[in-house]
């Protein structure tokens, strides 16, 4: 690089250059080009003096001027003082063969490329600072200016004062605000005085009117000035100045004189310099009013014009008040206050009660043309009018339309809940408890909520039909938060996705479950919780299929105050193959239930939204006997009868041989299920068996049995569990179904390994019959296997010797397989 900078340019350049490093670097670069073509960008720094206003930097393309022709030569000690001509890339010298490339001069012009990048940004930064250091520069003239001027030393004064001059003339400073100006304009007037002082008027007078186009309000000190330089002042602004006044019909028009922006009218004797001037007056609502204006000195010319409207202000009156008015479906306005009694007159003939009118609504700035207008409040019915408005040109007075009555909508409602005690509000505002009697709210679209402290809520939107009582019959449930689902690509990138539409789309018909609705806080934190995931470690561990982190998924929970948090995550992996996996988690613990499915498949989704609406099943219907096929022929064989089950009450035993039910024959025990059969809970039922070669009939009625959740399987969902049996346990009708809704709350914890919570928020506050089926036996076994997990010996092994000692206690349901023998084993 030092060589070709040593040969770049003519011998006569050999001075150092007065460019910064870069720009040197620059031009070396286009000299090593094949052509080596004249053809360079320069730039200009002021000297070491640092005097040089920065935004003087000049960049050239093209070949360097000529000593004849260049423009590059300085006034005064804060310019570079140099007569020959820009320093040029002509280095023939060195030029490389027509067809050839110098060694490296592609890896020095994708340099180029990348310094021309760097430079845009850098001169985007530079602008600001250096407007900044050039109006310190010219503030430093004009002090030195000042301090000559004072020291009658009017030439060197005057020099000092041409270099602010000179920069305003060079269009410098015309945006550079009211300072700057007003330095320009102080610099003017010190030039004009010296001017004056040395017996040239004719320059003082060319600076004064100069001063007045800079600012032509400047008014010199009399107390500090000589009489005879304001005499000539104030004949120098005679000469240039006279004064404008506009009035318009309406007042408050913008004016414009040239396409400036000036005052509103009215505008009062503002002092113009003599010239012709393009009048513009616009205000909103009427035609906006050009003309061109002559301003002669010595004179006021004065201009009253009415404005022409093209628009109409419109008048609206409601009863009642505080009705909203949309006009072609923007909210124009809402009518307020009582109706005046000057106007009440006015209402005679259209319906109104004048003393439950509105004050009239004024619509100002309407297009002439029709529009369609709403009259809208809560709990009355909307009315749609089609107006045409039309122009008022002569007096521009409201256009008034028939005054509008609103149908007051209302409708009442009775709610029950499960349990009852709910606290029931109406978009927000209180009601009364359930069971709620008859109550009046506004008909339409409303949001009903019930909340019991502790026990649960329901909330949904619900259209209450007016002049009807609306009957509610509401089950307290728990609520659904849906995040969204996560796109986790190959490369470590997460987004939200939108490959959830099927799910979404299905989430909006659960009937089981409450769901949040989206608002600004949810997406706050759904951003938020983005940029933390989006950090290599916690992405990695979404890869891994840790989850979403345990400490966000509560604080979203709490936030939203849900019970449920759903969110998908698809992890995309290397060749484009990935999974997609549903997270649910609830606020009772933190592990997630993982479903893994597509997405994409409609089948997929509708099944898992299917498990999750499946409501928590407590009982189902029992017969109290296991009935097997045989190859004997002739009818299923009994071969368990559960004692005190309806089987063994109606006199049912093992062995006998099933030949019809109800009097329809049976040839396969999958006739006799109950899930098969679909037989209910009170069925009547008629068996006809064969016992020792003979056929009895049996009369037996269908009860039920407790179901109970088991540990394992892969079908469950056990967050939702969670939710589902602790809201069945805190509404339940008795204490018995409250039992068998806490049991198998805890065995959901015990899937989660939740053993402390199993024992302390259900194990340990139920209660149980001793006997056969689901009994105090059961509640004990369960027990025993939490405090082994616990390593509390003495605890499981009281809670094993119980169980051990209930024979007829069973597992699952009444008909499951016994507690005792498992018991006696863990033992052992």
């Amino acid at each position: 690089m030092a060589r070709a900078l040593r040969d770049c340019g003519s011998t006569s350049h050999r001075r150092p250059s007065p460019c910064p490093w870069i720009w040197q670097w620059m031009s070396w670069e286009i000299c090593t080009s094949a052509t080596a073509r004249r053809d360079a960008w320069w730039c200009w720094t002021r000297p070491g003096s640092g005097s040089w206003p920065p935004w003087w930097v000049t960049r050239l393309k093209g070949d360097s001027p000529s000593p004849s022709v260049s423009k590059w030569i300085g006034r005064d000690d804060s310019m570079s003082m140099i007569g020959r001509p820009m320093p040029s890339c002509d280095s023939t010298r060195n030029a490389a063969p027509r067809g050839r490339r110098l060694p490296g001069a592609g890896a020095a012009l994708a340099l180029l490329l990348l310094f021309l990048t760097g430079a845009q940004v850098l001169w985007a930064q530079e602008e600001e600072e250096d407007l900044t250091a050039g109006l310190a520069s010219i503030e430093q003239h004009l002090r030195r200016g000042k301090d000559l001027f004072a020291g009658l030393k009017f030439p060197e004064a005057i020099a000092e004062l041409d270099q602010v001059v000179q920069v305003y003339e060079g269009g410098k400073l015309q945006d550079a605000g009211e300072s700057a100006l007003k330095t320009v304009a102080e610099a003017l007037d010190l030039r004009a005085r010296a001017h004056f002082n040395q017996g040239d008027k004719e320059r003082a007078r060319a600076d004064f009117a100069k001063l007045l186009r800079v600012k032509i309000d400047y008014e010199i000190d009399s107390k500090l000035v000589s009489p005879k330089v304001i005499d000539l002042f104030n004949q120098v602004r005679k000469e240039n100045v006279g004064t404008l006044t506009l009035t318009t019909d309406p007042p408050g028009a913008k004016v414009r004189l040239n396409d400036e922006l000036v005052s509103r009218t009215p505008l009062v004797g503002r002092p113009m310099l003599q010239g012709t001037y393009k009048l513009k007056l616009s205000l909103e609502g009427f035609q906006d009013h050009q003309e061109d204006l002559i301003l002669n000195p010595r004179t006021e010319l004065k201009r009253e014009i009415r404005l022409t409207p093209n628009k109409r202000i419109l008048r609206f009156v409601t009863q009642p008040a505080g009705v909203n008015v949309l006009l072609d479906g923007k909210l124009a306005g809402t009518t307020f206050g009582t109706l005046s009694p000057e106007l009440q007159s006015t209402l005679k003939d259209s319906g109104l009660d004048p003393l439950k009118a509105s004050e009239p609504l004024l619509v100002p700035n309407v297009e002439a043309k029709q529009h369609q207008v709403r009259f809208e409040k809560e709990c009355f019915q909307p009315q749609d009018r089609i107006i045409q408005v039309t122009l008022d040109l002569e007096q521009n007075s409201p256009q008034t339309f028939q005054p509008v009555l609103l149908k007051q909508e209302m409708g009442m409602i009775r709610v029950t809940s499960h349990p009852s005690g709910a606290d029931v509000f109406v978009d927000g505002k209180p009601q009364g408890t359930t069971p709620l009697q008859q109550t009046a709210v506004c008909a339409g679209e409303r949001e009903v909520r019930l909340v019991k402290k502790g026990q649960g809520i329901w909330f949904a939107r619900t259209r209450i039909q007016p002049d009807v009582v609306n009957v509610l019959d509401a089950t307290l449930r728990p609520t659904l938060l849906y995040l969204g689902t996560f796109l986790l690509d190959e490369w470590g990138r997460l987004n939200w996705s939108d490959q959830d539409k099927l799910l979404q789309d299905g989430l909006a018909g659960l009937r089981s479950v409450n769901q949040v609705r989206s608002d600004d806080a949810l997406k706050a934190f759904r951003d938020s919780l983005e940029t933390e995931l989006q950090q290599p470690l916690e992405a990695e561990k979404l890869r891994k299929g840790s989850g979403l982190p345990p400490a966000r998924v509560l604080e979203a929970l709490n936030k939203s105050q849900a019970d449920l948090l759903l969110a998908g995550i698809s992890v995309v992996e290397q060749g484009g193959k990935g999974s997609q996996t549903l997270y649910l988690y609830s606020s009772e613990q933190p592990e997630p239930d993982r479903v893994k499915l597509d997405l994409a498949k409609g089948s997929e989704v509708s099944t898992f939204l299917t498990r999750f609406d499946q409501p928590p099943a407590l009982t189902r219907p029992w017969v109290g006997a296991a009935i097997t096929d045989t190859q004997l022929g002739d009818g299923p064989l009994v071969v368990q009868v559960v004692k005190s089950g309806p089987a063994a009450a109606a006199g049912l035993r093992t062995g006998d041989q099933v030949v019809s039910v109800n009097g329809k024959p049976v040839t396969q025990a999958r006739a006799l299920s109950v899930a098969t059969a679909g037989w209910k809970e009170n069925d009547r039922l008629t068996f006809s068996v064969r016992r020792d070669a003979a056929t009895q009939n049996l009369s037996l009625t269908v009860a039920s049995t407790p179901v109970l959740l088991p540990l394992y399987a892969p079908d469950r969902l056990y967050n939702k569990a969670l939710c589902d049996y602790r809201q069945v346990s805190r509404g339940a009708d008795g204490p018995l179904e409250r039992s068998f809704a806490l049991l198998n709350l805890g065995l959901a914890f015990m899937h989660f390994r939740a053993y402390d919570k199993a024992l302390s928020e259900a194990f340990n506050d139920l209660n149980l019959p001793v006997g056969a089926g689901i009994s105090r036996g059961t509640i004990r076994y369960y027990q025993g296997l939490c405090y082994l997990k616990k390593d509390l010996v003495p605890e499981a092994r009281a809670a094993f010797q119980e169980a051990a000692a209930s024979p007829e206690a069973t597992l699952d349901s009444n008909d499951g397989p016994p507690v005792a023998p498992r018991a006696k084993n863990l033992l052992q």
